[in-house]
């Protein structure tokens, strides 16, 4: 469906349904030519857009009004827009801290402020040793008990199934990487196919999470909630899981919490690290902007105009523009 709107001979046209997806199509009305007309050089100039969704209203109508302008311009032929469909890449935030550091509740407090998918790695894990079909129950349930890290292929093939099953594309992943085996297995089976954002750490003294997994224990019915498997996790945690976390400290992707403070003090300081995460890897709409005209000249004026425009307060950052492509030919 076409809705035209004529200003100065020129027309606005909005198309759907491009091989590269919904998108505005712009054309500068000419009128016909004679066949006695030859045709002038052709210059083609294509751009691609990333918008941050927080701005694409906003940006949208700029642009939409700035093409519309430079269409009046002389020696402007045409202007394409077309929006990219391009799939989103899941964003992961590792959760990890010793046992009991709250891991779960500051999860759950997340997920209802902010809409991640939390998947503890170790309910996934005693969720299939009570499967009674499979084929790993046995094994998983003798890792925990003795509080070692279960293989890599059993927990990656599970945090993945049960993030294909979720309709979230935001998720928390809480009590992994374990050691860097796990880092390694998730780079096998995951790889690019999700962006870590990084990891989340929850750190508190050992003395106040044994208080407060002995606590727990009286009613949570888990069988590593007694005095010796608790320990043994704790120096799995020393000796295996510490050292995933300096890696991610390596690469500036650790956020530091200090655990042993109340719910709500430490649920303010991780609200603004996923905010922060929202922020950078928050969906984005792609374009692909083409521009017609009949001189390298013309398009200074686009140069200019655009260029200050993304420099801008308004947009720095969240609109970035690549793989141009400048290409000139005598006649068309």
């Amino acid at each position: 469906m076409s809705n035209f709107l004529e200003d100065n001979k020129v027309v606005l046209s909005f198309l759907c349904g491009s091989t590269l997806g919904a998108g505005l199509t712009y054309f500068a009305n000419k009128g016909k030519a004679s066949s006695t007309d030859i045709a002038p050089p052709q210059v083609y100039y294509e751009v691609s857009l990333e918008i941050k969704n927080r701005v694409l209203k906003e940006y949208s109508e700029w642009l939409n009004a700035h093409c519309l302008n430079l269409l009046k311009l002389p020696g402007f032929i045409d202007i394409n827009l077309v929006e990219v469909e391009e799939a989103a890449k899941p964003t992961v935030i590792f959760v990890l801290g010793g046992p009991g550091a709250g891991k779960g509740t500051q999860c759950g407090k997340i997920s209802e402020t902010f809409g991640y998918q939390h998947i503890s790695a170790g309910d996934c894990l005693r969720a299939e040793r009570k499967n009674p079909n499979s084929k790993n129950g046995e094994l998983i349930n003798n890792y925990i008990k003795e509080g070692k890290i279960v293989p890599v292929e059993i927990t990656v093939k599970l945090l993945k199934k049960a993030m294909q099953e979720s309709k979230s594309n935001k998720f928390l992943i809480d009590g992994f990487p374990r050691d860097p085996a796990n880092v390694a297995g998730w780079n096998e089976f995951v790889g690019d196919s999700a962006n870590v954002a990084g990891v989340l750490y929850f750190d508190c003294p050992e003395e106040v999470l044994e208080k407060r997994l002995l606590e727990r224990g009286k009613s949570s019915g888990r069988a590593d909630d007694n005095i010796e498997s608790i320990r043994k996790r704790f120096n799995t945690f020393k000796t295996q899981s510490f050292p995933v976390i300096q890696m991610f400290q390596s690469m500036n992707k650790v956020k530091h919490i200090v655990a042993d403070r109340s719910i709500d003090a430490v649920f303010a300081e991780v609200s603004e690290y996923i905010k922060q995460v929202d922020e950078e890897y928050c969906p984005k709409t792609k374009w692909i902007l083409q521009c017609r005209c009949e001189s390298r000249e013309r398009l200074q004026e686009y140069f200019a105009v655009h260029a200050a425009k993304l420099r801008s307060k308004a947009f720095k950052a969240d609109v970035k523009a690549s793989a141009r492509t400048l290409h000139v030919k005598k006649s068309f």
